[in-house]
């Protein structure tokens, strides 16, 4: 009959003994290793910075874009600290050395994380008219004359995609750009989230001649 051998003083444990205890040890490394990992979680990975060209940004929220044959020029000072709401404003102006019409479907903000967010429709601002009014009160004392950065002797036309709540007017979908035409109004975003996360997005402007990219840094 056989047995077990006892290790005693100076004697190796048996091999099953020592197999044991090393499957132990293991499992006691992975789960001290998997609570750090829970209690330290890795740092952010820093956004890289999107370089646009044709772009010069001439204030914290002002931004012009200009590649010879269109101009355009984007201020976002009230929407750059103030971007925890749906929706987000965007005043632009804009005109191109050759006739080109441009569409509302055009136009498009591109977020930090790469989703693309089409111009609201003006029945779904018109439908918001609580949140659409206190938006526009907001901006009034951060608005800016993009108006100033084009050649004086072009004429202002207003930009129709959008209206104040209960102000009236017509609603254009297109706009027809020439030299001596420059467009100037609101451009207006709605985040499905219900906010805008901070980073750049690009305000990006389709049309038949060129394609305006311009940064709009919310902090």
């Amino acid at each position: 009959m056989s047995s077990t051998p006892i290790a005693g003083p100076g004697m190796a444990p048996p091999a099953a003994t020592r197999g044991t205890a090393s499957v132990s040890a293991a499992l006691t490394s992975a789960l001290v290793a998997a609570l750090v990992a829970l209690m330290c979680p890795p740092a952010p990975v820093a956004q890289e910075r999107v370089e646009l060209p044709h772009v010069r940004e001439m204030g914290a929220a002002l931004a012009q874009f200009d590649d010879g044959l269109v101009h355009a020029v984007a201020a976002y000072y009230h929407s750059q600290r103030h971007h925890d709401t749906p929706w987000l404003l965007v005043e632009l102006g804009i005109n191109s050395q050759k006739t080109v019409r441009l569409h509302r479907d055009n136009i498009e903000l591109v977020t930090p994380a790469g989703i693309t967010i089409g111009l609201a429709s003006y029945r779904r601002w018109s439908q918001d008219v609580s949140r659409a009014a206190r938006l526009m009160q907001a901006a009034v004392p951060t608005r800016h004359q993009v108006r100033t950065y084009f050649r004086e002797y072009a004429t202002v036309t207003p930009l129709q995609f959008f209206q104040a709540p209960h102000a009236g007017g017509t609603i254009r979908d297109i706009a027809d750009l020439t030299l001596d035409q420059v467009f100037v109004g609101d451009l207006l975003f709605e985040s499905p989230t219900g906010a805008f996360e901070r980073g750049r997005h690009v305000l990006t402007i389709h049309n038949a001649v060129s394609t305006v990219r311009l940064p709009i840094d919310l902090r």
